[in-house]
């Protein structure tokens, strides 16, 4: 499990360095495209050893709600930072602060437990359907905010999305090998937020 984690940290630490040292907008804008996808991708490979590492039930909930803790005081830690960096000293600093982060990821990588690998198939129409909803959905959004919600190319959008939304969910649930099985919607635990961190 180390090893993509450790993949999609690199892209992610050199695309942070790159939107840092960059000197134009077109490429700043690219750099912050890798660097989404870095951070996209390194997520899931930092939430899957705890699926290995601890046992189903009371432990690896704890584990995954310390997970999800830590993730919103990221969150909420990295706007405050962002605000000091870009006050006090360039807004360059919101890309090289990501540098020694990632690196420090880099060196953890190497204690994670090595996992049994599965072999599954991408699911690519889910993958496209599912994104292109979440696409046509933002964008409707953004677009109500600018030329209202009866705008007719907003109420398309919207229209899209809920189709996309349609056929991504019939997918997931004919699909053997789904994006988002549904089944993980019927686990209260999954689907709610009532676990609490409490000692064992």
């Amino acid at each position: 499990m180390a090893d993509p984690l450790a993949r999609w940290a690199v892209v992610f630490v050199a695309a942070s360095l790159l939107g840092g040292l960059t000197p134009n907008t077109g490429l700043l804008i690219a750099a912050r495209a890798l660097q989404g996808l870095g951070a996209a991708l390194a997520a899931p490979n930092a939430l899957a050893p705890i699926a290995t590492t601890f046992p189903a039930g009371k432990p690896r909930n704890q584990a995954v709600a310390a997970y999800g803790a830590m993730s919103a005081v990221g969150i909420v830690a990295g706007v405050l930072l962002g605000w000091a960096l870009t006050g006090l000293l360039d807004w360059r600093w919101v890309f090289f602060i990501n540098v020694p982060i990632g690196l420090a990821v880099l060196v953890g990588t190497g204690a994670l437990p090595e996992g049994a690998r599965g072999r599954g198939r991408l699911d690519t129409p889910g993958a496209v359907t599912g994104t292109g909803a979440m696409i046509a959905l933002v964008h409707s959004i953004t677009r109500a905010g600018e030329s209202g919600w009866t705008d007719a190319l907003t109420l398309a959008a919207f229209a899209v999305a809920a189709v996309l939304l349609a056929v991504f969910l019939v997918r997931q649930s004919r699909t053997a090998q789904p994006l988002l099985p549904l089944g993980l919607f019927a686990d209260r635990n999954r689907a709610g937020v009532s676990d609490r961190l409490q000692p064992s």
